[in-house]
């Protein structure tokens, strides 16, 4: 392996990452080696040079991705433990400690001392113990992603999170809704803690509009419900800007005016070097749908509606990166999209029925959530909320 380059500039020195699936590096559901060197922190990392340690976690990945259905059915009968979930190197001590499926309470607060007694997915349990202590030290146990974040010392900290404490009442309604007085509060003590434990500059980027993604789609006719959904993510948002308020070291990106309008008139890609057609020359955030080398739809969102693909985390490293490096006077190396959508393996290999058997099934499955959802109250000001 050759030897990284030494950064471009000290604040990015010892990068460390807190928060969820977008962090994480997570597409057609699962997290793997095939995915996590997409995430934003990994991107960041490599942009500018610095080393970004991952929590590496063997194909078909956990949860497993969705279009390796072939290799999950091999291992019932090769080696059933991969279905678990496997570090690829568990005595790694990684720099990357975001955790798909987790909201602002389990980055603050969810250890493998408290695992067994709260409340949450055996998904957000088990990816909680494979990247922050897969070998069940004992010194570790207390720690929360928080913890191990500010014991690292770390320079620059990136803390992407609040989409799951929305979206999670989407998959498992019992779980409810964040109260919006709830994530002020616990947002307000998660800055607080990083700037008076930490030298770092917290770098927290907003939620992406989540209502237009292709998962919500499946559901564009609960209109109650997506306008709820809006409202709260609002909300939330408002509180993650007004913390980059609180201090010099606190930066605040938005990357939903562009996310907006690529959602409305897609990425053009006439004129790039592809090995694959693209219909109308853009690739868009419908379901990601092809046939060979003909991209029909889609190319920004994976098969699961919600993740993006490689090109898509790319395109939102790109609109978050060129503004970080402007506000710390730095200049950050541009994400190259081309090179990226050219060696993306879900655009090259796309799979004509795939992303409509997955609406279907997300709909199957999380129609009766949402209907719940709308049946009950939500927060909808600050100060009010609701939990399940």
């Amino acid at each position: 392996m050759r030897p990284m380059p030494a950064p471009i500039d000290p604040v990015f020195e010892r990068i460390v990452a807190i928060g969820d699936s977008v962090s994480q590096g997570c597409f057609n559901v699962g997290v793997s080696t095939r995915s996590q060197p997409w995430g934003l922190p990994a991107i960041l990392a490599r942009q500018v040079g610095a080393e970004l340690p991952l929590p590496l976690l063997a194909e078909p990945g956990y949860p497993p991705h969705i279009d390796r259905m072939g290799a999950v059915l091999a291992s019932r009968t090769t080696d059933r433990s991969l279905l678990e979930g496997r570090r690829v190197e568990p005595h790694v001590e990684p720099y990357n400690l975001a955790v798909a499926g987790a909201r602002l309470c389990d980055v603050m607060a969810l250890s493998g001392a408290n695992l067994a007694r709260l409340g949450r997915t055996v998904a957000v349990r088990r990816l909680t113990r494979l990247v922050l202590n897969p070998t069940a030290r004992p010194d570790r146990e207390p720690d929360s992603q928080l913890d191990r974040c500010i014991a690292l010392d770390p320079t620059l900290v990136l803390c992407w999170v609040g989409g799951n404490d929305l979206m999670e009442a989407v998959f498992y309604p019992h779980f409810g809704v964040t109260p919006v007085s709830t994530f002020e509060r616990l947002f307000q003590r998660l800055v607080s803690r990083l700037l008076a434990e930490t030298r770092a500059v917290v770098v927290i980027p907003g939620i992406p509009d989540i209502t237009s993604l292709p998962l919500l789609h499946a559901f564009r006719r609960r209109r109650v419900f997506l306008a709820r959904a809006q409202a709260v993510l609002e909300h939330y948002d408002a509180i993650i800007a007004a913390a980059a308020r609180r201090s010099e070291r606190v930066v605040h990106i938005d990357p939903r005016p562009a996310m907006r309008e690529y959602n409305r008139v897609g990425l053009d890609v006439r004129g790039w070097r592809l090995p694959y057609r693209v219909r109308s020359g853009r690739l868009t955030f419908a379901p990601l749908r092809g046939y060979g080398r003909w991209i029909w739809s889609g190319g920004l969102v994976s098969y699961d509606g919600l993740h993006p693909t490689q090109v898509g985390y790319a395109l939102m490293a790109k609109h978050i990166l060129e503004p970080l490096g402007e506000r710390l006077g730095v200049p950050i190396p541009p994400v190259d999209l081309e090179q990226v959508a050219r060696h993306d393996d879900l655009l090259a290999a796309a799979n004509p029925v795939s992303a409509a058997l997955t609406e279907l099934a997300l709909r199957l499955i999380y129609e009766p959530g949402v209907r719940e959802l709308e049946r009950r109250p939500w927060p909808n000001t600050p100060g009010r909320g609701w939990i399940g």
